[in-house]
């Protein structure tokens, strides 16, 4: 699966803010701990936990779609 992060839904400054420091897919958002994420994005780890939430919906919604 090689989505965009644009695609998830969080708020648009979020995802910007995921691209420049190097997510540019859902994959490489759930390769990663979220306490890195937060890390790597300085941002609270509630929030990376929220981000990781994200991918794993929209994982879940594009195997949906394969299955239909």
């Amino acid at each position: 699966m090689d989505s965009d992060v644009q695609d998830l839904a969080l708020a648009q400054g979020i995802k910007d803010s995921l691209e420049e420091a190097g997510f540019d897919t859902i994959d490489s958002i759930l390769k990663e701990a979220p306490l890195d994420i937060s890390t790597k994005l300085g941002i609270e780890p509630y929030v990376a936990q929220i981000i990781m939430e994200a991918a794993k919906r929209a994982t879940d919604e594009s195997s949906q779609k394969d299955i239909e």
